[in-house]
């Protein structure tokens, strides 16, 4: 059963970031896989959602920490929400720094997955640390602008606007594109080629940009699949992924 905690935003002190842990129960430390989920809605469960599917325990009985990260204004993180940007992304790092120096996580055997919102986020809070030795990113958008400029559905535009502002410097905090070249550590790239929010070619995009600055990236964009990839392919996808580079012995099949 996995456990809930609250730790201080680095951003605003007075508010909390919420996440949900699992550890497993031999002697640690141990690698560790992050989760960070997308928009949810009518309600907001943020990283509960996860843990209350049991994948936490699933994760924890093959020997990995398994962390699900409750956005600003999402489950029990203090908001507002600020579509993924600086705030959600330092409590992002916040929670990598301490999953590392109080719950055993092993330096060097980090993994961080996000998928839509959580990927936007993920990839730029990647930008900023060394902390991160797997990146796994499904159904996001890299280049801010852009997204929100090409995306068909008026809610997400209305959120952005409501959310981050229409800045030049808003559209820059949120975007992993031109940062790419920060990004130190092999990068696993999902998107579903009927993706009905984002435009598959984000995707490929940032997988160039990555590998034109020498990042190790896997693209994978999965023809039929919808904005959300369905979920036993996303996970044996992401496993494969994260057992090739942190040595983990997470399932496929």
């Amino acid at each position: 059963m996995a456990d809930t905690a609250l730790i201080p935003s680095p951003a605003v002190p007075s508010r909390r970031i919420e996440f949900f842990f699992c550890q497993p129960t031999d002697e640690g430390p141990w690698p560790a896989l992050i989760h960070v989920h997308g928009h949810q809605f009518p309600d907001r469960p943020g990283g509960r959602r996860l843990a209350d599917s049991g994948y936490l325990d699933q994760v924890a009985a093959d020997g990995v920490l398994a962390i699900a990260v409750s956005q600003p204004g999402y489950g029990g993180s203090d908001g507002p929400p600020d579509y993924c940007g600086p705030e959600t992304q330092r409590a992002i790092l916040a929670v990598i720094g301490h999953a590392i120096d109080h719950l055993h996580a092993t330096p060097g055997r980090i993994a961080l997955v996000g998928g839509s919102r959580g990927a936007i986020a993920s990839a730029v809070a990647a930008t900023d640390t060394d902390r991160v030795n797997a990146l796994v990113l499904s159904a996001g958008f890299y280049d801010f602008a852009a997204g929100y400029r090409d995306c068909p559905v008026p809610g997400i535009r209305r959120n952005i606007e409501a959310e981050a502002g229409t800045t030049a410097q808003a559209f820059d905090e949120r975007s992993a594109l031109t940062k790419a070249h920060r990004i130190a550590c092999p990068v696993l790239i999902m998107h579903g080629g009927r993706d009905e929010q984002f435009a598959p070619a984000q995707a490929e995009q940032f997988a160039h940009a990555l590998a034109q600055n020498g990042v190790p990236v896997e693209l994978c964009i999965f023809a039929d699949e919808p904005h959300v990839i369905s979920p036993g392919l996303f996970f044996s996808t992401t496993h494969d992924f994260i057992n090739r580079h942190l040595g983990t012995v997470l399932p496929t099949g």
